[in-house]
């Protein structure tokens, strides 16, 4: 394990990671990415898809 000052001059003690450790978290880091950017696509294509129409039609807007 490494260890570091803090400003108040505390000893503070730092885990160091295996290359396994490494690689399993930037897969996991991949995993997640891809899953949340899975979601942002599937709520963006059922927005247009739900207001898709009705938006270039101006339908259900008010005209002034």
């Amino acid at each position: 394990m490494a260890e570091s000052r803090h400003k108040s001059g505390d000893t503070i003690e730092r885990v160091s990671l295996t290359e396994k450790q490494l690689k399993a978290r930037k897969s996991r880091n991949l995993a997640i990415a891809l899953c949340l950017a899975a979601f942002v696509g599937i709520f963006y294509v059922a927005t247009w898809t739900k207001l898709g129409p009705a938006v270039m039609a101006n339908k259900g807007f008010t005209q002034q």
